[in-house]
């Protein structure tokens, strides 16, 4: 029986499994920390007119989403089998770190994302989209570094924008996963890419690793 057991755990099922399992706990937290900004955006009408109101309801997303990414890129990087601990460590690790750059950015966003829907038309409506796009790629490269180091916030503000050239391929990547993550948006509802938060930001994790890997051999000290 015994034998029989260390095959099993050895088996790729049972890796399988437990990664299954350890990305749903992760969810869990990410969940019960978003809770808030949820319920807050649920209740508001989505019209352009709310873009500022809905920009103040997801600024507490900004540590959860934080955490949720130092969480998922602990279990890739160390397979560590401690979520629930990483993810509060990653949240007061971090969340006074994001903050500083997640509360401006989310109400520029807010406010581009009003002049978008209510006097944006033809080009100007194009370059609008381009901005948000960009912003979303430059959100992503804070959250990836912000979990990972502790800078100060303007060194984190231009890393994560350097590294949308230097590590291009990086940000393709995310981009790809912007685009998956508005078309569940699209074709399902919010609730729906909320319950897939974990798994994207496990694949955020994957794909900006040598983004990581280039910050902590050239900007951390060894």
């Amino acid at each position: 029986m015994t034998e029989r057991a260390n095959v099993f755990l050895d088996s790729r099922i049972y890796r399988i499994c437990l990664f299954v399992y350890l990305l749903l706990v992760i969810q869990v937290c990410l969940v019960v920390a978003l809770l808030p900004s949820a319920v807050a955006v649920f209740f508001l009408v989505p019209d352009p007119s709310n873009a500022p109101l809905f920009a103040v309801a997801v600024i507490p997303a900004g540590p959860a989403l934080v955490a949720g990414t130092y969480a998922t890129g602990r279990l890739l990087r160390e397979h560590e089998q401690t979520p629930v601990r990483d993810f509060v460590r990653g949240l007061r690790l971090s969340w006074a770190d994001i903050l500083k750059l997640w509360v401006p950015a989310v109400l520029v966003l807010g406010l581009v994302s009003l002049n978008l829907g209510v006097t944006a038309t033809g080009p100007a409506r194009a370059v609008v989209l381009v901005v948000l796009l960009l912003a979303g790629l430059w959100l992503a490269n804070v959250l990836v570094i912000t979990a990972r180091f502790s800078f100060r916030a303007r060194d984190t503000a231009r890393l994560a924008a350097y590294y949308l050239l230097a590590r291009w391929r990086c940000a393709l990547s995310t981009l790809t996963l912007l685009v998956l993550a508005a078309l569940v948006l699209v074709v399902t509802s919010d609730w729906v890419l909320l319950l897939l938060l974990s798994p994207a930001l496990h694949l955020l994790a994957r794909v900006t690793q040598p983004l990581v890997a280039d910050v902590e051999a050239r900007f951390t000290k060894k």
